[in-house]
C-alpha cells in the first residue's frame, strides 16, 4: 500500500506540475507557489552563500523577469524522500498550492500505520497485520489519493495556478 501510496502522489504531483508549465504563463500570472519553484535554485544558492551576485540574481528576476514567460522546470521539483511522511507530503501539497487542512487529521495514520509499517518491514523486521486493519488502512489511504487528485483536478480545471 505505502508503494502505491508514495508513487501515486509523486506523479500526480509531476504531472500537475508538468501541466502548469505547459501553460507558459509569464511568471507574474502565476500564484506565488509556482514563483517560488521557478526561481528555487536561486532561492537555494542564496542559502549556500551569501555572495551579493545571488542576492542580485533574485532582484533581477523580480526587477526584469517577472513580465517574461516561465520556463518552470517541473523535473525534479516533487520530492517524496522516500519516506513520504505527512511532513513530506504536507510540503508537496502545499508546493501545489493545494489546501492541506484535510489532511492534517491524517497525519498519524500516515506516519504510523502507513510510513512506520512500511520502514518495519523494508528494515527486515517481521510485521503482523490483521486482515481487518489492512482493509481500514486501505481505505483510508485510498480515500486521501482520491481527495488529492480531486483537488488537483479541481486546481487544474479552475486554474488555480494562476495568480488570483
Amino acid at each position: 500500500m505505502y508503494a502505491y501510496w508514495e508513487g501515486f502522489v509523486k506523479a500526480s504531483a509531476d504531472y500537475y506540475l508538468q501541466y502548469v508549465s505547459m501553460q507558459k504563463l509569464p511568471h507574474n500570472e502565476l500564484a506565488s507557489n509556482f514563483i517560488a519553484m521557478c526561481i528555487k535554485s536561486e532561492i537555494s544558492a542564496l542559502e549556500q552563500s551569501n555572495k551579493i551576485s545571488n542576492q542580485l540574481r533574485i532582484v533581477d528576476f523580480f526587477m526584469n523577469d517577472i513580465t517574461k514567460r516561465s520556463s518552470m522546470s517541473f523535473k525534479g521539483m516533487v520530492n517524496t524522500k522516500s519516506n513520504l511522511s505527512s511532513a513530506v507530503f504536507q510540503n508537496i501539497v502545499l508546493s501545489l498550492g493545494i489546501d492541506y487542512s484535510f489532511y492534517q487529521t491524517k497525519a498519524v495514520l500516515i506516519d504510523e500505520k502507513l510510513l512506520k509499517s512500511r520502514n518495519e518491514i523494508a528494515h527486515g523486521n517481521y510485521l503482523l497485520i490483521s486482515d481487518s486493519e489492512y482493509i481500514e488502512i486501505h481505505e483510508k489511504i485510498l480515500e486521501i489519493m482520491e481527495h488529492f487528485r480531486s483537488q488537483i483536478d479541481n486546481s487544474a480545471s479552475t486554474k488555480a495556478y494562476r495568480r488570483p
